[in-house]
């Protein structure tokens, strides 16, 4: 992912300052993505960072899956 803007905020969250990435953060960061891989690279990021994914933050991931795996994918994450 090279958006500038989505690794800019995670690296200031990653940063000194230790923040925890919130729900919040990553509905803002998805308004940034175009494709659900990049969604889920996100979600690892944010794995990575200390972030449970939640069943909200999956429900949110659904706008972006585009093929009948990537459903199938985020159905068996919701179970």
């Amino acid at each position: 992912m090279k958006d500038p803007i989505i690794t800019d905020y995670l690296q200031w969250m990653n940063g000194e300052r230790g923040i925890r990435p919130s729900a919040r953060d990553f509905i803002y960061l998805l308004q940034k993505i175009n494709s659900y891989q990049e969604a889920k690279w996100l979600a690892g990021e944010f794995s990575r960072l200390g972030k449970k994914t939640t069943r909200w933050m999956l429900e949110q991931m659904t706008y972006f899956a585009f093929s009948v795996d990537e459903c199938l994918d985020l159905h068996k994450k919701l179970e």
